[in-house]
């Protein structure tokens, strides 16, 4: 009740202030920005455009020293400018053309700088006089000096430009102009002008625009009216939108007195800069929006739990309490009833901590107790199992040849009873061994005796003490060494042991005739011994239990299946306290056991 009233309400109140806000405020600067930026741009122009127009009223530049007036004033401010006279002739730039006579003998002027690219240009550069020309396009001027920007131009055959799409004309009603005629005139651009590129195509079509719907002089020849040209025409200013582009140009026309002429000097600059600084505001302030709603998301906060803290707090322990969970207290700061309380229930939730701690420890030491107890049974029967069962064979074979030598069955074999009775006791004793040597094991894992030495050296003396024992069962040995002299680590006793044990199964469930294959090879940081016996496989339910002490493959646990079930259990300890990798696994001609010893690493 007191989150979802008290905290949530101060929350959502600041909340809400300080989104309307900052948004309002960030909104306004951003919408009135693009003005704001345009209108500083033109009030730069107009106060840079003074001095220049008295300049250029005032000298009498060549056509080299205006282009390079005009390019510095264009560099400086980071603009394109153009001079046009009263026929609309570029005067700091070169006019391109083609004069055309129709049919009818009237002769047009198609002004090419504002309707070709560079690439159009040099599909006509080579044209010859003559040649049929059809354009459609606005006539403006008199009859005597008529003119066209193309919006399509045909050469021959061949459609040098169609901007009808791009300017919406279908072709049905479009009201443009058609001339067709040939070629009278002409003022194209050399192959060195076409590589370096006619610059001024924006800049013709922005003077071409202005000279159809801004020019007074040509709106009034349009009309048919002979208003003269104001002796102080104003500035104009407009945008002018490339229709191939949609670049967006702002445009300001300043009319400059030259003699008895008004020339007109046109100042474009892209609106390109500052729509991506609009843009750019406008992702910057996103982001000034986002953090300062995060800003106001922790102040909120950090006000509703300045004010809700203490009551909330003890709601939340309390509920913890009921949980049972007494890990957390109450911070008490303040010496009213606030603070009383929460002392109050820290000292109930220590209690009650203190109490729950004992039990828990009481309870995990019985759960221990009994776990371990649970163990040490199950341990006790299967080694009583196992031991009963491996000693119960030896023992009444010697039983039983005791009592035919009491019976005096022996007579003529006494030597050969005795023998059996020492081999099966022999074999009881190295069942004990075994055993003993495992409990060792188990019970004391630092009883390692860590040494260097040799690994090659070492396999190859056991191979070669067992050697005559393999020869002796049929089969031949075979030492397969992988690696250069590796120096190891380890408990030699023992990994002889394991060694050992390994050869004597691989020579136990070996086929006869067979060859077994020991192999040393070198890893990163250890040396695999692998040992690979042609021979029965080993079901696969049965893989994963081979470790198991006094388990074995043949459930029958016949005399001729084998040792005592304990010498892969000993291998087993002897690996997992040496900490290193082991395993047995089935090939395709019979079973692989491998182990490692882990290299010296003092040096």
């Amino acid at each position: 009740m007191l989150r979802g009233g008290i905290s949530a309400k101060v929350f959502a109140l600041m909340l809400a202030i300080f989104i309307v806000f900052i948004t309002g405020a960030l909104y306004m600067q951003t919408a009135f920005f693009e003005n704001f930026y345009t209108t500083r741009k033109a009030e730069a122009l107009d106060q840079k455009m003074e001095g220049f127009s008295a300049l250029y009223s005032d000298s009498d530049w060549t056509t080299r020293q205006l282009r390079l007036n005009t390019t510095a004033f264009e560099r400086a401010n980071g603009v394109r400018m153009a001079i046009v006279d009263e026929s609309i002739n570029m005067l700091n730039d070169e006019t391109y053309y083609m004069l055309v006579e129709d049919y009818s003998g009237v002769e047009v002027s198609l002004e090419l700088n504002a309707s070709l690219s560079d690439q159009e240009f040099s599909r006509i550069k080579d044209i010859q006089m003559g040649a049929e020309i059809h354009a459609e396009g606005f006539l403006l001027g008199k009859v005597e000096s008529l003119h066209m920007s193309p919006v399509r131009l045909v050469v021959g055959d061949e459609v040098i430009i169609d901007y009808k799409p791009v300017y919406g004309y279908d072709g049905s009603s479009d009201n443009l102009d058609r001339i067709a005629g040939r070629m009278k005139a002409s003022n194209l651009p050399t192959e060195e002008a076409i590589i370096k590129g006619v610059e001024s195509h924006a800049l013709w079509s922005v003077v071409d625009y202005w000279n159809r719907h801004y020019n007074i002089k040509t709106a009034s020849n349009m009309k048919g009216q002979k208003e003269e040209l104001m002796d102080n025409p104003e500035k104009q200013a407009f945008v002018f939108s490339e229709p191939i582009s949609r670049e967006r140009y702002l445009t300001r026309v300043y009319p400059m007195k030259k003699g008895d002429q008004i020339h007109y000097a046109f100042v474009v600059a892209s609106q390109l800069p500052i729509l991506e600084a609009v843009e750019t505001l406008s992702s910057y302030y996103a982001i000034i929006v986002l953090a300062a709603i995060i800003m106001s998301v922790f102040l909120s906060y950090l006000v509703s739990r300045i004010v809700t803290r203490p009551l909330l707090r003890i709601n939340t322990i309390a509920g913890q309490m009921a949980d049972l969970d007494f890990s957390n207290y109450i911070e008490v700061r303040t010496d009213d009833e606030i603070g009383h309380l929460s002392q109050s229930l820290n000292t109930l939730s220590m209690n009650l901590q203190s109490n729950m701690e004992e039990l828990k420890l009481a309870n995990a030491q019985l759960q221990k107790d009994i776990e371990k107890e649970r163990r040490l049974e199950t341990m006790r029967r299967e080694f009583i199992s196992g031991a009963s069962h491996e000693l119960k064979t030896p023992i009444g074979i010697i039983q039983g040849f005791a009592e035919g030598i009491k019976d005096g069955l022996a007579q003529g074999k006494t030597d050969y009873f005795v023998d059996v009775i020492l081999e099966e006791a022999d074999k009881m004793d190295a069942l004990v061994k075994d055993m003993l040597d495992l409990s060792r094991i188990e019970h004391d894992p630092n009883s390692l005796d860590l040494e260097i030495f040799e690994c090659g050296a070492f396999v190859r003396s056991i191979c070669e003490k067992l050697e005559p024992q393999i020869i002796e069962r049929g089969m031949d040995l075979k030492l397969s060494v992988e690696l250069d002299p590796t120096l190891v680590y380890a408990d030699r006793r023992r990994m002889e042991q394991v060694l050992t044990n390994g050869l004597n199964n691989a020579m136990r469930y070996s086929y006869e005739g067979s060859t077994i294959q020991v192999k040393l090879s070198e890893g990163r940081q250890a040396v695999r011994i692998t040992i690979v016996n042609p021979g029965d496989p080993i079901p696969e339910d049965h893989l994963a239990h081979v470790w198991d002490r006094f388990y074995r493959v043949d459930p029958s646990r016949s005399k001729a299946s084998g040792g005592s079930g304990l010498g892969l259990s000993i291998v087993r300890e002897i690996l997992v306290q040496h900490n290193v990798d082991f395993g047995i696994s089935n090939t395709d001609t019979g079973v692989s056991f491998y182990f490692e010893m882990k290299k010296d690493r003092s040096f």
